[in-house]
């Protein structure tokens, strides 16, 4: 009983750092559309076309950051039951 009890204990923990990792990715996609808005109203409101486009690279920068999270930050599918873990 005690291997399904480590087992169990495991396995909460997994989930636990899951939940935390998707908190995290949420923030931080949160935080890349906030500075992607701040530099976007910055670039329309710059007094050159130079600092316009530089404003708006950084906007644009700001909008890579929560495309890859989502992109990239997906959790993989649960495993079966019925797989085999050390195959």
């Amino acid at each position: 009983m005690e291997r399904r009890e480590r087992l169990a204990a495991l396995i909460k923990k997994a989930r636990a750092l899951d939940r935390m990792v998707a908190v995290r990715n949420g923030v931080e996609a949160v935080a890349g559309l906030w500075v992607a808005g701040a530099f976007a109203v910055f670039a329309f409101q710059a007094p050159s076309w130079v600092v316009a486009l530089g404003l708006g690279i950084i906007a644009a920068s700001g909008l890579w950051i929560p495309f890859y999270i989502l992109w990239k930050g997906r959790n993989k599918p649960e495993a079966r039951s019925d797989e085999n873990l050390r195959a």
